[in-house]
């Protein structure tokens, strides 16, 4: 099984089904919680600049939320996703409340399709 976590579609990640569980937190798109849109030419000059030494600058901010929502999985265990056909059916609640099944570390390993999670932090 392969897990995908979609925190930054459409800008720095890839778009698309990319494995055999695709979690969307807060919709799989940019801007996730805790980040900007303030990013400046400045910031994107530095990122490339700096790119081999400070990996995850602040111009990826929700691309590395990716790697922070994973280990928050690992922390805490009350994570659930829900099975949803897309963003805008998740966003409108019309994802079925009985598909739900644990985010991140603990997925069924025989799980499969799009979920969605809200996660604020």
């Amino acid at each position: 099984m392969v897990d995908i976590v979609h925190t930054d579609d459409g800008l720095f990640g890839c778009a698309g089904l990319k494995g055999t569980v695709n979690f969307y937190p807060n919709g799989g798109t940019a801007l996730q919680p805790g980040c900007s849109l303030r990013v400046t030419l400045q910031d994107v000059l530095e990122a490339i600049k700096t790119i081999f030494v400070e990996p995850l600058p602040k111009v990826f901010c929700s691309h590395r939320k990716s790697v922070a929502f994973y280990i928050k999985s690992i922390n805490e265990k009350n994570l659930t996703a829900y099975k949803c056909p897309s963003s805008k059916s998740y966003a409108k609640m019309q994802c079925n409340d009985k598909n739900g099944i644990p985010f991140g570390e603990d997925t069924p390993p025989n799980a499969s399709g799009n979920y969605y999670i809200k996660i604020i932090k």
